[in-house]
């Protein structure tokens, strides 16, 4: 197979042979390596080189009008119930009035439900965007709001191809708090229902058991602290194991600065110097030298004059 002449040396066949078997490992190798690219980074999509923008733009039409074709918005999804999840995110507290007994918020909410009647077998558009007005919506409604809530930009619903919808908002509510000014604690309540429960007939939507409240790690507030928050999922005598109202209930702590008790401090100096100044001011012999100063510097200024 080979001769030893100090060094290892290879007969032609099987030389050939070898490097065949190495180009054969390393091919092998380098396959594996673009599949894992492809899968990785890709996704193994087409480039947008290769996108064909005309076929997408007329998918995309004749998505949106097969899926909103004959679509009824005012006749809720055709199920025994509608199961609503709910993520709602407490981005920032804009006004606490303990003596109005008013809680002011602004909310960041997202709603998933889904609707049969909106579902498409889809190609290359997976998801369209429409607005409130165009899909049924649920009734959702804050049920201790004192004032109506206000949203601060257009709420957006995203329909993927399976019928599943999501709802963004971010609104801005104001709810009644029992409150107690001579306590630094407060226990306030942001409750959500349906605007059919109010009317004491809903029974055909409920909310899901893994709706959820965060308080994010940038939350911050100069003047109250939430010291604790939970998430309450309520459900009525006749609807046992489906809920129909989520109580958020937040404990609120005052926070007492050195800043705050030095304003104060300077506030009331502020005030004894001014009072003291103006009893200054009053004083019958500091309007009569007043007077003799002015009719000097008027007889002088006529003096000049005449000159």
């Amino acid at each position: 197979m080979f001769e030893f002449t100090g060094v290892l040396i290879w007969n032609r066949p099987y030389k050939v042979l070898f490097h065949i078997i190495v180009m054969e490992q390393l091919t092998v190798l380098a396959l594996v390596l673009c599949s894992l690219y492809c899968i990785k980074y890709t996704n193994c999509q087409l480039t947008d080189s290769n996108f064909e923008k005309d076929k997408f733009k007329e998918e995309a039409s004749q998505t949106f009008n097969l899926v909103l074709h004959k679509y009824n918005p005012r006749i809720r999804p055709p199920r025994a119930y509608i199961d609503i999840l709910m993520q709602i995110t407490l981005s920032h507290i804009r006004h606490f009035d303990i003596h109005k007994q008013e809680l002011q918020t602004v909310l960041d909410i997202n709603i998933f439900w889904k609707d049969g009647r909106l579902e498409w077998s889809a190609a290359k558009v997976q998801q369209i965007i429409v607005n409130e007005s165009i899909i049924w919506t649920p009734d959702i409604v804050i049920t201790n709001a004192v004032a109506p809530s206000r949203s601060l930009f257009p709420s957006a619903l995203k329909i993927n191809s399976s019928g599943n919808v999501q709802w963004t908002r971010k609104e801005e509510v104001t709810t009644f708090c029992k409150t107690y000014p001579e306590e630094t604690s407060q226990n306030c309540t942001i409750s959500f229902g349906f605007l059919s429960n109010s009317r004491h007939d809903q029974s055909d939507r409920f909310f899901n058991e893994s709706s959820s409240f965060t308080v994010p790690d940038y939350f911050s507030n100069h003047q109250w602290d939430i010291d604790n928050h939970t998430l309450a999922k309520l459900d009525r005598e006749d609807t046992k194991g489906y809920y129909s109202i989520v109580d958020i209930k937040l404990l609120l702590t005052r926070i007492e600065s050195e800043f705050d008790t030095t304003l104060d401090s300077t506030s009331v100096s502020t005030q004894t110097t001014t009072c003291n100044s103006s009893t200054g001011r009053i004083s019958p012999i500091s309007n009569v030298l007043l007077l003799l100063f002015l009719c000097s510097i008027n007889n002088h200024l006529g003096l000049v004059i005449s000159r």
